[in-house]
């Protein structure tokens, strides 16, 4: 990904995101993540674990095949949103950033 690239992208995940409050992982009472709202650590655990899909990533709509993890927006009327995000996504939605392999490489374009 190249500087120009990952602008595109970011604006995109600002875009998908906007008025929600965004949270990764599983979400107990979920019915997308099938959790009951009692679930136990366990059971959230194994709800985390990534599963691969060729389906886009909900957010930043990539095509590409690969791990899908979940995340939870909360919108202005407290309404759950579900996501299957992708590892940029994970990693951008926790870190602000994409990972540092990626961020070294944008930075060697100077």
């Amino acid at each position: 990904m190249n500087k120009k690239q990952y602008k595109i992208y970011c604006d995109k995940v600002e875009k998908e995101t906007k008025g929600l409050i965004v949270s990764t992982g599983a979400c107990p009472g979920c019915n997308e993540c099938n959790l009951d709202k009692n679930a136990t650590d366990e059971e959230i655990d194994i709800a985390n674990e990534p599963s691969f899909s060729w389906y886009c990533c909900n957010i930043c709509n990539t095509r590409l095949g690969g791990d899908r993890y979940y995340a939870h927006g909360i919108n202005k009327n407290n309404k759950i949103i579900h996501f299957n995000i992708c590892l940029d996504c994970l990693m951008y939605l926790n870190y602000g950033q994409l990972d540092d392999m990626t961020m070294l490489d944008m930075e060697k374009e100077d």
